[in-house]
Parts: structure tokens; C-alpha cells; sequence
């Protein structure tokens, strides 16, 4: 090939004004990207073989390609200094007349010239049939979303010529053609691959396509200087190939060796007596043929489950099935407490001497203390071996997009769930966890909304050929069998059923296409009994819980809503006093949430792990629903106000969960009105007018709770299926007719939810395309719910308004920060618009995406700020005991 320089920036300089990185050589940066990422993970090839045999080494071709839109006029012209300087001419003549982004003009280049007869890549084999579209969407389209398709009749449509002159056109042809020349061994041929397969591949490899994009642009590891009168072949040769194996290494994405099968001791080295449960046993002899896998895992709760699932991780990766593991939870505060528990285990599921990655993945992992102290600990040193401390390299924890590409990721539901909806880089996602198991934590947790969304995650993950385990102690047979369903659906095709039959508890099933379906009861870990009683009223449990604190138990009461909550906490103090009560709940400013979370976990936490154990007696902890999973603690004694019986269950796991030897007869209080047949039609919304906005099938709560009164007392987990297939499955009984109404209108709302979950939710099965929602103005959630909004805390100190941490930069800002219900609060007080309006444009965000309230200090540690109401002035108080409430003005 003879020399030539290019005439279009790719990418300007960041350290120098006026440079410049020609769009051929970004482009064959990114190529050379993935080149040496396909060569390091094995896996990745067999997945894209797997979609669409023979495809693998035309990958980093494809990609050599992402950028094409980037010879367009419209592009060239969005930085004059550097185009005028490179070609002149070009501002001699008049504009063209398409102004659209170059993934749009990439994309209409790549079916109108490029892949079109005649055009280089057509003669490659290449083409624009609807499979081939896909593929050049998941290419061009590497910008957060698929392209617009200019090439169709209708607003949108446009001509090559209307957005190319001609010597960009033939600069875009020149570019493919010696890249060809590179990359693809003479007279080879795009093999010939049905279009159904290619579309189900243009998800994985936009999502490889960004990835390498992101990394090939960063200046750091290329840089813009040193390439003039390089051929392409020489560019990729000496600089792109070393520059990418480097970048590769430095950003912490490259597979890392694997441990091979572990024993039970291996697997968790943190337990002080490493024997296996029968369920951690029967995960441990599970025969991982070829996946990908399905696995559920039933028991009760702090039956180890979470032990079982990393015994499932660990098999997979050892048969080089997976490269990591991601452990999603419902809330941020259950993924703090697992990556707390990951940081000590993850690396054993990996080879001595690797340097596996570890990141928290939730809306505040910034502010977590023990994963800043992780970052970056090894992550800037490129080849040097592990010492089996945590680790995580900066460009993976500096976005949560980014987070699912570490080799173990722990985080929230959402995170993972945003790879199924049409979300900015949501392929990225699907990338990141379909190369590594999906491990679902708390799966019972999801409502029927987010349920739907799992189900579409999960398809994409069995499509994508990566595994799924999911852990739960109250799963309806429904549920499990519609997840798993989806799975292989995701397999085999939307039109695959499964017949699951076993109704044992605990419970593995595990499926795969070699292995089909198995369903394997599993023995009795150990049994809890418990008694179950009622109390009829709100004093009878505040004179039950200050007597059992009196006789020196420690109790908690859970409530169904933070204001109860706190009245409750406000009527123990004035029985007990301060210093013997507690309150937890999610209505508290970060920094206070996450001291009292540690003050709970201190006094009523693991035997030998709890600071303050000396505590415990006689200690009352009030708390709403952040208690009911995933925290490891334990009571003597628990009271819960009515809810639904697969909560209850969860919240009875807190009570007496531990050994701590001698103890009173473990009861669950439930206060809550007698399940009558005659129950009348505000049998829950009378005692619970508040609860009833949470909790709004009456029918399920009467049923629950007489069959636990009914029973008088229950085994777990022998009672455990029994129980909720009472309520949710077939077997339900009969309940008052008084309670349909609420129930009916909430089934109307479940089925509404699901429907919604499968409006919005992606299509696995019709490849990368543009749709509606993508170009909606509004963001497709991940939960569902009454609309939320993010409030900061300020201080109001000597005429200044200071952020509510003591922290530096956004961190302390953060910690003033807290997501209430938009109806709790409209607008910032009159009085207090001048001085945020001067301060805010000093804060590193700008008070961008949230109201900002100064608050002034009253007596006592808390403090007060007004805001705006339906029109009227409203206090607003964060205490740093009873956290923040609202209240009219006086």
C-alpha cells in the first residue's frame, strides 16, 4: 500500500489545540482492540461462533469500521479550526444539507455505498440484507443507541450525496479496502450466515463495539502524535497493535485465569467452620455439562445460599463456561453488605497470581468507603501479579455503565436490568454480564414490573450463551417456572415451554440444552420453629416490646411505612428512653443512613463480628422494610406489623437467626385485625391507612395471616412452600368477598405492571434496531412507582450554604442528597431562590438534578429548612435519630 494522509479528523486533542487523530487511524485503533481482546478471551470467540459460525475473525474488521459517519460534511464541519487546517477546500463550497450525527450517516453510507453492490464490503460477501442491517446498526450505531435509517421513505430520509462529497466517499472506500488488506486473508469470504443469527449477534457485538471504541479513545493510551506518513499497515503494525495490548491490560477488562474446582474450605475460607449444608452440598456435586446454565436456588434465609451460588459460579468458570460473576440485590444497602462479603471471597474463584477486578455497582458506590479503598489499588500496574487483595482499576469504576465489565461485580438490580430496556449503552451491559454469571440475589423482591424486566434480562443472557442463577427463599412455583421459561426461550426460541413439577423445599433446578431439565429436592439443612401470635392493636405492641426490653431481649418491630415507624420509636422512648431504642429506616440523609446501618449491624449482628454486642440486651430496634433481606442480623424477639406471608417469612429469618444459646421461645408477633370471614371492606386500610398504599391486596394478607394463625406455630423451611403456594398459587383458599375490591383493582395494577414490563423491555429475538422508546424524551425505568425526586441537605452556616458532608468535592454534596416521593415536596421556598442561585454554580454538579434546601440547626442536632407544597410553605427537619420528615408550616 502507498502512503497516503488522511484528509478527516477522527479525534480532536484534548492536551494540544489544534491536533488531531485521523478518523483511519481511530478506527484501526479500535480494530487493533479488538483483535487482541478476542486472542485474550477464548470465550468471546466461541460466544460470537456460537451466534453465527465463522464470524469471529471478521469481528475486528467490522469494528475497524464503527466510524465511517465521521467522513460526513456535517461531522467534519463540527470542529472548523482543525478541518480548515486539514482540507481547506472543504469550506470553499456550501454545506450540505444533512445535518445528522455520524452514526446516522454511518450507518446510511455503510447500506448505500459500502455493503451495496459494488461497494467494498459487497465484494467482501457482504451485504444489506435485514440480518446484514443489523449488523451495521450494531457497528455505526455505538453512540448509545441504534442509527436512524435515512435509507427509508419518510422524514428521515436522505442520499449519500446529501451528506458525503465525493472525496469523502472515496476516503471511506479507500479506508475499508486497506483494512481489508490487513485483516482479511486474500479471498476470503463473509461467511454466509442467516439473518435470524445476526440479529441476535447485534447485541453482543455493539456492546463490543463500544467497549472498544471507548477504550481506543482514550488519549492516554493513544495518542494523537508520532503517525504522520505511516501506511495504515505500518500504523497498525507499530502503534495501533502495542498501543491496544497495553490499553487493554491498563483498563481491566482482559480475562483473568481461573480457578479450577474448588472444594467447600476453598470456596469460603472466611467461614469458620467451612462445612457444606446439604444445599451447599448438592450445589457442589451438581454436574456442569456443557451451558449455558439455569440454576434456582431455594431455602430459607441464612441457609447459605449465597455460598451455593458462588459453589454453581465457581463450576461454570472452572469448565471456562464464564470469566466472573455479577451478584445483583434489590437495594443499594444489600449490595454494600454483599460486596463487603465479596471482597473477601471473589478472588478465590480465580488462579493464584491473577489480578481479578471488583466493583460496586449502584447510584452511591462512589461514597462507599471499603470500594474507594479498593480502587485503582493494583489496577495502574499492567502485568503485575495479584496478591489476592481486592482491586479495581479507575476507568472500571468511574462509571457504572463500565461496572459490569469487571470480572465480579456486585451491585443492584437495576444495574443489570438496564441492559433489557432501551437505555443509553444498555448493549455495553448485556456484554459485560453475558461473558461472566448472572447471579440473582433476593429474586422474590421483584414486583411484577421489574419481574418482567428479569425475565427479558435473563432471555438475553441465555441468547447471549451466558448462565443464570437465581437464589430465593419465598419464590412462588409461578415465578420459577416463567424465569427459567424465559431462559429458555433465549435458547431455543421465543416458542419453548418447560414442565416444572417438584414442589420440594429447599430446591435446585437447573437446566440446560445438554442436560435438559433437573429438578433436585434438597435435605433439610437445619429447622427453625417458631410460634406465631397476633396482637390486636398498636399499644398492645408497644407494652409487649417494652416489656421483653425490660426483661433485658433485644426485640424488633417491623412497620410497614417510615411515618409509623417513627411514631412507634417516639412511644418506646417515652417508655424506655433514648439510649434503649433505635430507628432505622430509608428517610434518613446518606451519611446518617449509613452510621445508623453500621450501629446495627455493631449490636445485632454475626456472634463475634458485632463491635457492640454488649449492646444487644434489651435493645429495641424499630425499623421499616430495609431489615428484611440480606442483613445479616438477629433477634431475640419480633414483631411485625401485617404484611404479605413471603415477607413475613423473610422478616421471621431475622429472629433468632444465630446461635447464641439459652433464649426465650422465638415468636413472630404479627400485629394486625383477626382474619374473620366476616371481615369488613377496611379490614386492612382502618388499622393501616398509611401501610394500605404499600401493601394493597387485602386478599393475600387475610390469607396469609390466618394461615400462620391458623397453624399456631410454623417449621422452617418445611413450611416455607406451603405457605406461599397458599396464598399466590392454586392451592389459595377462599377469603371474604368484602376484600375484593382493593384486591381486584390490585391484580388490575399487577397485570398492568407486566404488561408494561413487556412493552418496555427490549426483544432479544429482533436484533439492534431503533425504536420508539429509544427516541422517547422519557426514560424507560426500571422500577415502577409513585414519581421520585432528589433532594439536597445544605447547611445554612455563616451566610454561606455548605454541603451537608464533611467530605471533599461531590462526595460531601452527595451525602446531603435523598430520594423522596415528588409528592412529598414542589419547589424551593421564595427565601431561599437568591442564595442557591449564587451558590449552586460552585458545586462540582451544579444542583443540576436535584431541589437543594438549606437547612438552618436547631436544638438538639437537628435541623430545619422550608420548601413549597401544593402552593404552601412546609418545614423541612432532618433529624440524625428520627431522619427527615415534612411538616406544614406553623
Amino acid at each position: 500500500m502507498e502512503r497516503w494522509s488522511s484528509a478527516h479528523w477522527g479525534k480532536t486533542s484534548e492536551d494540544r489545540p489544534g491536533g488531531w487523530h485521523s478518523t483511519e487511524f481511530h478506527q484501526i485503533d479500535a480494530a487493533a482492540v479488538a483483535h487482541v481482546y478476542l486472542r485474550r478471551s477464548p470465550l468471546l470467540a466461541r460466544r460470537i461462533e456460537a451466534l453465527a459460525q465463522g464470524l469471529s475473525p471478521w469481528v475486528p474488521f467490522l469494528i475497524g469500521n464503527h466510524d465511517v459517519g465521521k467522513y460526513s460534511d456535517y461531522h467534519q464541519r463540527l470542529a472548523p479550526d482543525v478541518a480548515k487546517a486539514i482540507w481547506p477546500e472543504r469550506f470553499n463550497r456550501p454545506a450540505l444539507g444533512c445535518q445528522r450525527r455520524h452514526p446516522d450517516t454511518g450507518y446510511l453510507l455503510w447500506l448505500s455505498v459500502l455493503a451495496a453492490e459494488g461497494g467494498p464490503m459487497c465484494e467482501l460477501g457482504m451485504g444489506t440484507g435485514q440480518g446484514h442491517r443489523h449488523i451495521a446498526a450494531a457497528l455505526t450505531g455505538h453512540h448509545g443507541m441504534p442509527p436512524v435509517d435515512m435509507t427509508i421513505e419518510g422524514p428521515d430520509q436522505a442520499t449519500v450525496a446529501e451528506a458525503f462529497h465525493p472525496e469523502d466517499v472515496e476516503a471511506a472506500i479507500r479506508h475499508v479496502r486497506s483494512l481489508a488488506e490487513i485483516m482479511i486473508p486474500c479471498g476470503a469470504r463473509f461467511p454466509e450466515v442467516g439473518g435470524k443469527a445476526l440479529q441476535k449477534l447485534s447485541w453482543l457485538l455493539n456492546g463490543f463495539a463500544v467497549l472498544c471504541d471507548w477504550i481506543s479513545s482514550n488519549q492516554e493510551w493513544f495518542q494523537h502524535h508520532d503517525n504522520e506518513g505511516l501506511t495504515p499497515r505500518e500504523y497498525w503494525e507499530t502503534r495501533a497493535l502495542p498501543r491496544a495490548a497495553s490499553a487493554l491490560e491498563l483498563s481491566g477488562v482482559l480475562p483473568q485465569p481461573v480457578a479450577q474446582r474448588l472444594s467447600f474450605a476453598e470456596l469460603c475460607p472466611h467461614l469458620p467452620s467451612p462445612v457444606p449444608s446439604p444445599l451447599q452440598r448438592a450445589a457442589l456435586d451438581l454436574d456442569m455439562g456443557d451451558g449455558p446454565w439455569i440454576v434456582i436456588v431455594e431455602d430459607m434465609p441464612g441457609s447459605g445460599k449465597t455460598e451455593a451460588g458462588l459453589a454453581i459460579t465457581n463450576a461454570l468458570m472452572a469448565r471456562g463456561a464464564a470469566e466472573g460473576v455479577y451478584v445483583a440485590l434489590p437495594t443499594m444497602a444489600t449490595s454494600n453488605m454483599m460486596f463487603e462479603r465479596m471482597m473477601s471471597a471473589y478472588t478465590g474463584l480465580y488462579a493464584q497470581g491473577a489480578s481479578p477486578s471488583i466493583v460496586l455497582a449502584h447510584g452511591r458506590a462512589a461514597f462507599s468507603e471499603k470500594f474507594r479503598s479498593i480502587t485503582a489499588a493494583r489496577g495502574d500496574e499492567p502485568g503485575v501479579e495479584g496478591n489476592g487483595t481486592a482491586q479495581c482499576a479507575h476507568w472500571l469504576a468511574d462509571s457504572r455503565k463500565k461496572a459490569l465489565l469487571a470480572h465480579t461485580g456486585v451491585g443492584t438490580f437495576d444495574q443489570g436490568l438496564l441492559g433489557a430496556l432501551p437505555s443509553a449503552h444498555q448493549s455495553l451491559r448485556l456484554f459485560g454480564l453475558a461473558r461472566n454469571v448472572l447471579l440473582v440475589d433476593e429474586v422474590h423482591a421483584c414486583d411484577a414490573y421489574m419481574n418482567g424486566l428479569l425475565k427479558s434480562l435473563v432471555r438475553f443472557q441465555g441468547m447471549l450463551g451466558g448462565s443464570v442463577v437465581l437464589m430465593s427463599a419465598t419464590l412462588p412455583l409461578a415465578q420459577r417456572r416463567e424465569i427459567a421459561e424465559a431462559f429458555i426461550q433465549g435458547v431455543n426460541g421465543p416458542k419453548a415451554r418447560v414442565n416444572l413439577a417438584e414442589d420440594a423445599f429447599p430446591l435446585l433446578t437447573a437446566w440446560s440444552p445438554s442436560c435438559g431439565v433437573r429438578e433436585i429436592p434438597v435435605a433439610e439443612g437445619g429447622s427453625k420453629t417458631f410460634g406465631v401470635r397476633r396482637l390486636p392493636s398498636v399499644d398492645k405492641a408497644v407494652s409487649l416490646v417494652a416489656e421483653m426490653s425490660r426483661d433485658n431481649r433485644c426485640v424488633c418491630w417491623v412497620r410497614n411505612t417510615v411515618g409509623d415507624a417513627i411514631k412507634a420509636y417516639d412511644r418506646l422512648v417515652a417508655e424506655l428512653g433514648a439510649e434503649r431504642v433505635l430507628l432505622f429506616h430509608a428517610r434518613f440523609a446518606p451519611r446518617d443512613r449509613d452510621r445508623i446501618e453500621g450501629e446495627v449491624l455493631d449490636r445485632f449482628g454475626k456472634p463475634g463480628r458485632a463491635a457492640k454486642e454488649a449492646l444487644r440486651p434489651g435493645t429495641v430496634l424499630v425499623a421499616t422494610q430495609v431489615v428484611e433481606q440480606s442483613l445479616d442480623i438477629d433477634f431475640d424477639a419480633m414483631v411485625s406489623d401485617l404484611a404479605p406471608v413471603d415477607l413475613l417469612i423473610q422478616r421471621a429469618g431475622r429472629l433468632q437467626r444465630h446461635d447464641r444459646g439459652e433464649r426465650i421461645d422465638p415468636v413472630l408477633w404479627i400485629l394486625g385485625p383477626a382474619p374473620e370471614p366476616d371481615a369488613p371492606e377496611d379490614w386492612f386500610t382502618g388499622p393501616f391507612p398509611a401501610a394500605a398504599y404499600v401493601y394493597g391486596n387485602d386478599i393475600h394478607l387475610w390469607l396469609g395471616l390466618k394461615l400462620l394463625l391458623d397453624a399456631g406455630s410454623v417449621t422452617l423451611p418445611r413450611d416455607a412452600r406451603r405457605l406461599v403456594e397458599g396464598v399466590y398459587g392454586a392451592s389459595a383458599g377462599a377469603a371474604p368477598s368484602s376484600l375484593s375490591a382493593r384486591a381486584d383493582r390490585n391484580e388490575g395494577e399487577r397485570l398492568a405492571a407486566a404488561w408494561q414490563a413487556g412493552r418496555n423491555a427490549l426483544k432479544p429475538e429482533k436484533g439492534y434496531e431503533l425504536l420508539d422508546a429509544w427516541i422517547s424524551d422519557q426514560a424507560t425505568p426500571t422500577r415502577l412507582g409513585e414519581p421520585t425526586r432528589t433532594i439536597r441537605l445544605l447547611r445554612a452556616e455563616g451566610g454561606a450554604l455548605r454541603p451537608w458532608g464533611d467530605g471533599r468535592g461531590m462526595r460531601a454534596f452527595a451525602d446531603g442528597d435523598l430520594t423522596v416521593r415528588s409528592s412529598s415536596i414542589d419547589d424551593l421556598h421564595p427565601d431561599d431562590e437568591e442564595g442557591v442561585a449564587a451558590a449552586r454554580e460552585a458545586w462540582p454538579d451544579k444542583g443540576k438534578w436535584c431541589l437543594p434546601i438549606p437547612m438552618r440547626p436547631l436544638a438538639g442536632g437537628a435541623w430545619q429548612g422550608k420548601a413549597i407544597r401544593r402552593g404552601k410553605a412546609i418545614s423541612v427537619i432532618a433529624d440524625p435519630v428520627r431522619g427527615v420528615s415534612f411538616k406544614r408550616a406553623e
